[in-house]
């Protein structure tokens, strides 16, 4: 390759290999805002719909349910099992605060939730790595927010109660 093609490379033109990586990426980051955008509005109109649905009497959410349910809206189901559903539920009750794996796992089994250490480790460093909860020292993690700072929708099932779920982000 001659000294001009190199210079001419390293002014930024770049190989269609490296062009066609730099599209992919930004088109990755507007994927992600679209979601994020989506994610929130899911957000916004789950809270108004719990709303309107907790100024209903009781025959009235009855009536709600069963015409969802023959409309075909089936409640989603949980993402990531019931390790992640539980200690999720578990940050979201104790609110801003620090964590141990052993304080995870000794609440969990207070709570008639015992998970296998291991499943609590994966997910901690899962949370982590997303940026959902913060690693304050070795071992210690800390907790701000809701729901470790996730975005939360409250999922209405067909029994007409209601339980926390994440969007992903």
């Amino acid at each position: 390759m001659s000294t001009q093609a190199v210079a001419t490379k390293k002014a930024g033109e770049g190989s269609s290999g490296v062009r066609a990586a730099l599209r992919l990426s930004a088109e990755i980051e507007r994927a992600r805002g679209e979601r994020d955008a989506a994610d929130a509005l899911v957000h916004r109109l789950t809270g108004t719909l719990g709303l309107l649905l907790e100024s209903l009497d009781a025959a009235e959410r009855d009536e709600f349910q069963r015409l969802r349910g023959e409309a075909g809206v089936a409640p989603r189901a949980p993402r990531g099992g019931e390790v992640y559903e539980n200690v999720i539920e578990l940050f979201r009750v104790h609110g801003n605060r620090e964590w141990t794996f052993q304080e995870i796992q000794d609440a969990l089994h207070q709570r008639g939730k015992a998970a296998d250490p291991k499943s609590i480790y994966n997910l901690v460093n899962y949370l982590t790595k997303t940026g959902r909860i913060r690693r304050v020292a070795r071992g210690r993690y800390f907790v701000h927010g809701i729901g470790a700072g996730m975005h939360l929708a409250e999922d209405f099932g067909d029994d007409g109660t209601t339980r926390a779920t994440e969007h992903e982000v």
